[in-house]
């Protein structure tokens, strides 16, 4: 097992590779331990490459409550809280806190990922990303992420306050080239600004369910509660209350499946775009809701 490791980098410290609190690899038979790993960034320091709260790869393993703190520094690439690369197991509870800090890259609180063809079996499970005072993302931010592999996302967090800007896009959860379903994932905007789109719960092949985003900040195009290709789409909410979106809401979106019971409330900013409490291409729409109060909507 890999536990309880701590890396440092505070008054200026620069590191021209990537960082890890904790990083282990195939070596046993049996199912590893990467567990309360962190590193933390602060007072000007930068990695020139990735960082890694907790990574695991090649095997079977459990990636759970590792942390990354980005302190008024910088990170050159990616941030993981935790990754399983390459395996199978489950990533749980690992987190990403950044204050005043720059990112280059992307920023994932949690990942299961897989860049072959053969994909294996995990979840990822509550993990959080919080964004607060000027910190800036270039890339896109996702609380919860699975690439070509199969298994569910739920309950990750994403919390954008203050000035904090996001260049990309938002994912509260996000199932790239796999299968599997994303549920009660949550994304908060109270401040701030994401150039992108937010999409709380996004899935390629599965059921999208009770996804949640509440906003009060700056969303460049649209926002979506859940977003599926294939499967339903259903319980799903977007809570505007202020700020301006500029293109479409969709409380509950899917191409081939039905949109059930998801709701859209706007109950201040603007709206540039159509909003559509829950959408399909080829199912069925039913028992879904918008509510618009005291705010102006432009479609």
């Amino acid at each position: 097992d890999t536990s309880y490791n701590i890396v440092v980098l505070t008054d200026g410290a620069r590191v021209g590779a990537d960082v890890f609190g904790g990083h282990s690899a195939r070596m046993s038979s049996t199912s590893m331990n990467v567990v309360h790993n962190e590193v933390t960034l602060s007072s000007g320091s930068r990695a020139g490459g990735n960082i890694y709260g907790g990574m695991f790869a090649e095997g079977e393993a459990s990636v759970r409550e590792n942390a990354v703190k980005l302190d008024a520094s910088f990170a050159d690439g990616d941030i993981f809280g935790g990754m399983l690369l390459h395996g199978s197991g489950s990533v749980e509870s690992n987190t990403v806190d950044i204050s005043d800090g720059s990112v280059a890259g992307s920023v994932y609180g949690g990942a299961f990922v897989n860049y072959t063809n053969d994909a294996d079996s995990g979840n990822v499970r509550g993990n959080a990303i919080t964004m607060s005072g000027s910190a800036s993302v270039k890339g896109s931010v996702f609380g919860g992420y699975i690439r070509r592999n199969n298994g569910d996302i739920a309950g990750s967090r994403v919390t954008i306050s203050d000035s904090a800007s996001v260049e990309g896009s938002v994912y509260g959860a996000q199932i790239y080239a796999g299968t599997g379903n994303v549920t009660d994932n949550e994304v908060t905007v109270s401040g701030g600004s994401v150039k992108g789109t937010v999409y709380v719960g996004w899935t390629d092949s599965g059921d999208a369910r009770g996804n949640v985003i509440s906003s009060g900040g700056d969303i460049s195009k649209g926002a979506e509660g859940g977003h599926t290709l294939s499967g339903d789409a259903s319980g799903n909410r977007v809570i505007i209350e202020g700020g301006t979106i500029e293109d479409h809401i969709y409380g509950g979106y899917t191409e081939t499946g039905d949109a059930t019971g998801n709701e859209v409330t706007v109950k201040g900013g603007t709206v540039q775009g159509q909003i559509a409490g829950g959408y399909t291409a080829l199912g069925s729409a039913t028992v879904n809701v918008i509510m618009v109060k005291g705010s102006t909507v432009n479609a």
